[in-house]
């Protein structure tokens, strides 16, 4: 049987919380004398009703008469640790087996326990010397020495049932405010002015903080946007314009690859002509089992003329004039997918203040686009100056040319540049150099602000002033000091608060008031901190 030893100050909710948590289905309990488990039967009322609920078997050791009593009672198997047998049960017993007559002729009945308290008694009564002492608990006895009757009162009776009743109850309550009393203490310490004014570097080559030199670990953030956007076209112009497309260019001559210049000529057969934006080089075919697979390259092609009737849907074959005449002619053709744009004749057309405006909006929708970026994408232990960070458009293009509800488009590209610090990290620094003046000591407040910004991008250095102003109060951890007053009387909690430097004032209180000791579970004890 597992074996577990009651404090004397442990109180009911604890022990059968180990109870519960023991893995043994036998246990022995050992509860030294004057435990406060003996101030109330409820108790090992509530002991047995909790361990008939697990299925454990509880067994109570102890040399105070009253906790066996109490066990007992609560129909609980008691023992007295210097009367055991040799099996480790107990020799004490409830019952009296004597056959010996009592001075008086009366005879006790075996097999009963008499209540001195209850019993009436005739001819002389009972020799206190022949009668077991115990705990009164009502009997009827019905004979003695088969002359003297011994009838149980009972007004006595309907008393001890009520007492016992009361009893009861009361050890009831006191069980539920001992199970949820609560602590508070609140300790308040001395406050230290302290101020500071400094400047700072942040630098992105560094990653460990430096505060004999006030040098910080910075980082730089990139972003990169492009956009493009359509804009009304205010002014009319009579224009030439030429249709563009995509061909794509076959090499069905050889293995070796071709190069076609720029403006090379592909020819439509029914005589329309579009010429290469670009030069390109046509890869050589694969020769398979001595026959061709033509390769091919996409490239971009302009109409040679302006105009409508050069915007196709697609034509399957185009060749190319300058290999006329030669091998090459039928080896080399593209395949055109569709041309768009060409027109002669009035349209919409963007004026110069048009021009300009669209570029404006579009570098005011990629800064806006990047600085959200910016906001949602950095880590929110980084701090982001407005002087610390700088967009830059890289490129931004406009074509003239208009669709057919009269809209121009603008290409825009910018790029973001940002150098941030943590202010955990001036944090840091601000506390080791307060440290230094007030040993021990830690920040109460503090606010912070900054000027004097200065960034340099191509370095990743961050320049900036640090103006500090708080207050400073003893260290203080309240773990330690939960650990250390848990279940301890509300004297030595206070006489512990007594003696922590720089305090101020302390206040220890506990609900119900009438409790002088603190609770052992340190989730009931609130400890506020000034």
């Amino acid at each position: 049987m597992k074996k577990i030893l009651v404090n004397k100050d442990e109180g009911v909710a604890e022990v059968v919380e180990r109870i519960i948590s023991e893995e043994d289905s036998n246990l022995v309990l050992v509860i030294p004398k004057d435990s406060v488990l003996a101030e109330s039967v409820s108790n090992f009322h509530l002991i047995g009703r909790e361990a008939l609920m697990v299925n454990k078997n509880v067994l109570v050791e102890s040399v105070d008469d009253q906790v066996l009593a109490f066990a007992k009672a609560s129909k609980l198997e008691a023992v007295h640790p210097l009367f055991k047998n040799k099996r480790g049960g107990s020799s004490l017993s409830d019952i009296v087996a004597t056959d010996e007559k009592p001075e008086g002729g009366a005879k006790i009945k075996k097999g009963r326990r008499l209540s001195r308290d209850l019993v009436e008694e005739e001819n002389g009564g009972l020799d206190d010397d022949k009668i077991e002492s115990g705990p009164d608990f009502p009997i009827d006895v019905n004979k003695v020495s088969g002359e003297k009757k011994i009838r149980l009162s009972r007004s006595r009776f309907k008393f001890v049932v009520i007492a016992i009743g009361i009893i009861i109850i009361l050890g009831g309550v006191f069980w539920s405010f001992s199970f949820f009393r609560k602590a508070e203490a609140i300790i308040t310490f001395e406050k230290t002015p302290w101020s500071y004014k400094g400047l700072f570097l942040g630098q992105s080559n560094v990653i460990e903080i430096n505060s004999a030199d006030l040098v910080v670990p910075a980082e730089v953030f990139t972003e990169e946007k492009n956009v493009t956007k359509l804009f009304p076209a205010s002014g009319r112009e009579n224009v030439s314009i030429k249709s563009t497309g995509k061909i794509v260019v076959y090499n069905a001559y050889s293995s070796d690859p071709q190069t076609l210049v720029a403006t090379t000529r592909f020819e439509t057969p029914d005589g329309k002509v579009f010429r290469l934006d670009n030069r390109i080089i046509v890869p050589g075919a694969e020769i398979k089992d001595g026959k061709i697979i033509p390769a091919s390259i996409e490239a971009v092609v302009t109409a040679d003329k302006p105009g409508e009737e050069y915007n196709l849907t697609s034509v399957s074959r185009l060749s190319i004039p300058g290999f006329k005449g030669s091998p090459k002619f039928n080896g080399f053709y593209g395949s055109l997918t569709e041309t768009t744009g060409g027109f002669v004749g009035e349209r919409a057309a963007p004026t110069a203040t048009d021009v300009d405006a669209a570029k404006e909006e579009v570098t005011r929708v990629l800064e806006a686009s990047l600085v959200g970026s910016l906001q949602s994408g950095i880590p929110e232990s980084f701090k982001i100056f407005d002087e610390a960070d700088r967009v830059t458009v890289t490129n931004i293009s406009v074509n003239r040319n208009t669709d057919e509800g009269g809209n121009f488009s603008v290409f825009g590209e910018a790029e973001l540049e940002a150098i941030g610090i943590r202010e955990s990290d001036v944090l840091m620094v601000l506390n080791e150099l307060a440290d230094g003046d007030h040993a021990d000591k830690v920040f109460n407040e503090i606010d912070v602000s900054y000027s004097d910004i200065s960034a340099d991008f191509e370095s990743g250095e961050l320049d900036f002033s640090v103006i500090a102003d708080g207050s400073l109060t003893q260290y203080f951890s309240v773990d330690d000091f939960l650990n250390e007053i848990a279940g301890k009387d509300t004297d030595y909690a206070r006489s512990i608060i007594e003696k922590l430097p720089g305090l101020a004032n302390a206040k220890v209180s506990l609900s119900p008031s009438w409790f002088s000791k603190l609770p052992s579970r340190i989730s009931r004890i609130k400890v506020i901190v000034n």
